[in-house]
């Protein structure tokens, strides 16, 4: 996949993310790359950034993945330690309205989600 292709799509989805900044604030979120994700054998371009809750206290990274024949995200968490990844959830099919509620459940406990909703 073309270097420009992955940075546009990323940046697209970053722009989706960032119409509730203080979300992004709340995760800890920062150190966003543009990359491309294999998911069930389909090379996808992502977004792929770190973040850092009461849930996810280190090494945490959020990637949403563009499924292209659809138009859907695919969101991904998982924690790395050293070179190895431990998924903590995936949830396909999701919708750019639907991001910040499906990170969410993903990345913060039921209690740490009530305590940032404003």
């Amino acid at each position: 996949m073309e270097k420009s292709y992955l940075k546009e799509v990323a940046d697209t989805i970053l722009s989706q993310l960032k119409v509730v900044k203080t979300e992004l604030w709340a995760w800890g979120a920062k150190d966003y790359y543009y990359i491309e994700r294999e998911v069930d054998g389909t090379k996808s371009p992502a977004l792929m950034f770190t973040i850092r809750t009461p849930k996810v206290r280190r090494g945490g990274r959020v990637i949403i993945s563009l499924n292209d024949g659809s138009d859907e995200y695919i969101v991904e968490a998982i924690r790395v330690s050293g070179n190895k990844e431990f998924p903590l959830g995936m949830v396909k099919e999701i919708h750019a309205e639907e991001l910040h509620s499906t990170i969410n459940s993903l990345i913060e406990d039921e209690e740490t989600k009530t305590l940032i909703c404003f």
